[in-house]
Formats: structure tokens, C-alpha cells, sequence
């Protein structure tokens, strides 16, 4: 279906107007064909259009992460795997021998050499953007608790109490928002 038919069955379907309204709603402008005769409509679908390549944009950029995540953990798992995989040999070919007390220090030193050593900057900015988002949406749904009369109409409480509360709710939304994005 292509983005014209979209918007059409969209608006149709959002504006209250039937298939029969099909062919007079979506008339087309007699001196440019691409364009609808119909002011509202025509405003609709530029809004329309403006808000598909939005979404274009950000679908892009989100590939985009994830590439660079799947880039990056490939490295790594990559790393881990050859780490692990010389241990292994020189353990079995006996040129590395397993320590047998949890204090020994080549146990430690077996223990570096197979974790993963290498900083994932694209993974920890993924996952910090993640968390901002989840901790702004959270924020968003309670956002009734920052508003002083609705504080006071579902609590019963007075004016002056619903205002600590609101201060109290406002830092901690503070508070957590400067947390997600240090983080």
C-alpha cells in the first residue's frame, strides 16, 4: 500500500468519513495533481508526510545503534571466545596448570584473561539512553502527582500539605532524571 492509500484509509478511519466520501474528500488540486483540493486535507497529509520521514529518520538512526551494537559485541564475544579458547588448549596440553586453591593467584589471573576487557561505548550509551527513557516515561505516567490541586483532590488533604507533597515529587523527579542520564 503506498504512503498516499495509508493516509488516505488513515484519515478516513480518524476523521469520521466513510468510503462513499472517498472520491469528493480526496479530490485533487486541478492545478497540481500530487496535491489534495481540499484545504484540511491537504494540511493533514503534509503533516502527514512530515511525520513519515520523522519516523524515517529515527528507524534510520536506531539501525544505525544497533549495527554499531552488534559490531561491537561481535568484538567482544570474538575476544572472549580466542581468550577462553587458549586457556583451554594450554590447559589440556598442560603448559597451563589449574590451580587448585581459590587463593592462588593464577587463578585470578585465569579469571582476567577469559572476562572481557574491552570498554563497549555504544552498549553503555545504548543502555544509559534506555534508562533515561524508561525513568521519562515512569515521570510521565505519575506527572498528575506534581499538580497541586490533583495532590490535594486525591489525598484530602489540605493546600499547604499537597504543596510539600508536590516540592517532595518535583525534587525526586529531578533527582531521578539526573540519575538516568549520569548513568
Amino acid at each position: 500500500m503506498a504512503s498516499r492509500e495509508k493516509f488516505e484509509a488513515w484519515y478516513l478511519e480518524n476523521w469520521g468519513h466513510t468510503e462513499d466520501d472517498h472520491e469528493t474528500l480526496f479530490e485533487r488540486d486541478p492545478d497540481s495533481d500530487e496535491e489534495y483540493y481540499r484545504l484540511g486535507v491537504r494540511m493533514a497529509h503534509g503533516a502527514w508526510q512530515a511525520s513519515e520521514e520523522d519516523m524515517a529518520v529515527r528507524l534510520a538512526n536506531a539501525e544505525s545503534k544497533c549495527r554499531e551494537l552488534v559490531a561491537e559485541n561481535a568484538g567482544l564475544k570474538a575476544i572472549c571466545d580466542d581468550r577462553r579458547t587458549f586457556i583451554m588448549n594450554g590447559v589440556q596440553l598442560s603448559y597451563i596448570e589449574v590451580p587448585t586453591v581459590e587463593t592462588d593467584p593464577a587463578l585470578e589471573t585465569i579469571r582476567i584473561a577469559i572476562a572481557p576487557q574491552e570498554p563497549t561505548p555504544a552498549t553503555d550509551a545504548f543502555l544509559a539512553e534506555v534508562r533515561e527513557r524508561a525513568i521519562k516515561s515512569a515521570l510521565d505516567d505519575c506527572s498528575e502527582y506534581l499538580d497541586r490541586d490533583c495532590i490535594m483532590e486525591s489525598n484530602g488533604i489540605s493546600y499547604d500539605d499537597a504543596a510539600l507533597r508536590e516540592i517532595g515529587a518535583i525534587a525526586l523527579q529531578k533527582a531521578l532524571l539526573r540519575k538516568g542520564a549520569a548513568q
